[in-house]
């Protein structure tokens, strides 16, 4: 670990000598526990939710069933033999091909 100096308020120092010495911690445990709460707390305030993505992408795909259009381009998976290289989307039926975006 990095030792690092911190600069703390008179009644900030003296609530945190009182936390270490009622809970039988160190003070540098109690900050350094506070500081990775802090982390965490902020870096997953910054990660979308799994809502604001799903809202966020909401109608990029514009190519009709995207459902379909996996299932039919992902259909030799299952009866592919081991090993055996994939097949070319070019090769898919029609109604994939069609529904496929424009690179």
């Amino acid at each position: 670990m990095i030792r690092t100096v911190i600069s703390l308020a008179p009644d900030a120092k003296a609530w945190l000598d009182d936390q270490a010495r009622e809970t039988g911690r160190s003070m540098t445990d109690l900050v350094r526990e506070a500081v990775e709460r802090y982390r965490v707390d902020q870096t997953a305030a910054r990660r979308p939710s799994r809502e604001q993505l799903l809202e966020r992408t909401r109608g990029t795909w514009t190519n009709g069933d995207g459902l379909a259009w996996q299932r039919a381009i992902r259909a030799d998976w299952d009866h592919r033999p081991s090993g055996a290289p994939a097949a070319d989307p070019r090769d898919a039926p029609a109604a994939a091909r069609a529904r496929r975006p424009k690179r």
